[in-house]
């Protein structure tokens, strides 16, 4: 037994070998820290917020235009318009009037607002576009724009005489389109802003949702639509610097001071009278779209369209007459007669 107990104490006293305590020192060293690890893994995901989502990037809102402050109308006024139909040709004319005197909001509408053929009024709104892209500096006044076969048209201008590759100012063209109503100088115009989609997009946020174009000019079919209160609004917003830029406005006015027909809406006016205006002529319609400052100061927007047989010459007629009882109601302070006087009148 004694033997057994010292064999058992020389046992104890031998040295434990130097890879075992290097095992035994990492165990007492790592455990502690493995479990430190979960515990702090465990409080910070309790604690932790989830990350927040990346922003959205919203693409900038379209500028929205508030509509023409309508506040009254001028039903005397609308009654006269609507008695100048000479008696027998109302179920052959149609008539579509928007008048708009901003000082007092009065208005006068009829059919104001459904569409119809646009013929040549709807190069104001391409000027519009134009001046626009101007503004942004996508094009440049004095860029010069060649002349193409494809976009040569007949009817009116006088850029369709001019050879293939002629080159046109941009400023020259826009004036063409206007002044002299070119239709090549407005399928130039149209080729250059990015053709017709990429204008009707401009006539969308502008707010005009039936103007539109969807043939090059001279579209002696009527595709093109417009209606006479966005010719109206349109007007309107350029005039109130809602569109344009100050040069781009003067320039708008200045172009349309210059049309050269002044058969329509500007016939009868009398000396001291400015008026900005577009015509529009086609078979099946006539019309003309206008800003007008009468000698006292008043100043209105008019337009005027009337459906017509081909080539009834009553409707440009009727356009005259309309210009003068609107005109002599603001410059003159003359109250419109009773229809049937006006009907008897015109008649005559």
């Amino acid at each position: 037994m004694r033997k057994l107990r010292q064999r058992r104490s020389r046992a104890q006293k031998r040295p434990m070998p130097l890879w075992l305590r290097l095992a035994r020192l990492g165990i007492v060293i790592i455990v502690p820290l493995v479990a430190l690890s979960l515990i702090i893994g465990t409080v910070s995901a309790l604690f932790r917020r989830p990350a927040p989502p990346p922003p959205v990037v919203q693409a900038p809102a379209e500028p929205s235009f508030p509509p023409l402050p309508l506040k009254q109308e001028i039903t005397t006024l609308t009654r006269a318009i609507q008695g100048l139909v000479p008696k027998g040709e109302a179920d052959k004319l149609t008539l579509y009037v928007m008048l708009y005197e901003p000082d007092q909001g009065s208005y006068v509408d009829i059919n104001a607002n459904t569409a119809a053929a646009a013929a040549s009024l709807i190069k104001m709104p391409i000027l519009v576009a134009f001046l626009e892209q101007v503004d942004q500096q996508t094009i440049a006044l004095d860029e010069m724009l060649q002349l193409t076969e494809d976009v040569k048209a007949p009817e009116a201008g006088i850029l369709q005489d001019r050879p293939v590759g002629t080159k046109v100012p941009a400023l020259e063209v826009a004036t063409l389109m206007i002044t002299e109503s070119d239709n090549t100088a407005t399928n130039m115009m149209i080729k250059r802003l990015g053709d017709i989609e990429k204008i009707n997009e401009q006539f969308s946020k502008w707010g005009m949702q039936q103007t539109r174009l969807r043939n090059k000019l001279p579209d002696l079919q009527g595709t093109n639509t417009t209606t006479a209160k966005e010719l109206v609004e349109l007007f309107s917003k350029v005039e109130q610097n809602q569109l344009l830029s100050l040069r781009s406005r003067d320039l708008f006015m200045d172009i349309l001071s210059r049309t050269k027909n002044n058969t329509l809406l500007a016939a009868p006016l009398g000396e001291g009278v400015r008026i900005r205006h577009k015509t529009g002529t086609i078979a099946s319609l006539v019309g003309d779209t206008a800003m007008i400052d009468t000698p006292n100061g008043k100043r209105y927007f008019l337009t005027v369209m009337v459906k017509r047989p081909p080539e009834d010459g009553t409707a440009e007629e009727l356009i005259r007459n309309i210009s003068t009882i609107v005109y002599d109601y603001f410059q003159a302070g003359k109250a419109p007669l009773p229809p049937t006087s006006l009907t008897t009148e015109v008649l005559n």
